[in-house]
């Protein structure tokens, strides 16, 4: 378990985690802005991530096979995620996004269990969002606290949930 709290630290860096095999826990404090590409990328027991309220941005695989992630909550002040920022976090199953999130890049949450992703109300998230679904065929996404519906999108600038069944993979395409 890592606790950074108390220090003033604005950035990890690129691989500063990276296979960090007995890394359990982390609390970053709340002068960490960001988080480099790769940072704990391979920490397999990694099952706790407590993010800053001050975090813009989480960089390239930042959380790559974090294979014990089971959730994750997205600070309001995040603005963009990297490309597969949490990419085969295979138990990975409950997402928080923020409303000001402005960019999620592709394969963010591919080959991730996420069985409830919650989009707040309001959001403006561009990009498509990948989440492998592997085959759950239950509610898997949750709109300002519901389940979704064609009339919670109406406003958002979602314009397209694309659900391809061979490859589990839903596309959320906003404009």
């Amino acid at each position: 378990t890592i606790e950074l709290s108390g220090l003033t630290v604005v950035s990890i860096g690129n691989n500063a985690f990276y296979n960090c095999d007995a890394l359990v826990s982390i609390t970053l404090p709340d002068t960490v802005t960001s988080i480099g590409g790769s940072c704990f990328s391979d920490s397999d027991k990694l099952r706790n991530v407590k993010l800053p309220n001050v975090l813009t941005s989480v960089g390239t695989a930042a959380f790559y096979m974090c294979r014990a992630l089971t959730e994750i909550e997205l600070p309001d002040s995040i603005t963009s995620v990297g490309e597969r920022a949490f990419m085969n976090c295979w138990n990975l199953q409950t997402v928080k996004l923020p409303n000001e999130l402005t960019a999620i890049s592709n394969s963010c949450f591919y080959s991730c269990a996420i069985s409830e992703l919650t989009i707040p109300e309001g959001t403006t998230t561009t990009l498509p969002i990948q989440l492998s679904l592997e085959g759950v065929t239950a509610t898997v996404t949750t709109f300002g606290g519901t389940d979704w519906t064609v009339e919670d999108f109406k406003g958002t600038g979602i314009y397209l949930l694309y659900y391809n069944r061979a490859l589990s993979i839903l596309q959320v395409l906003t404009a």
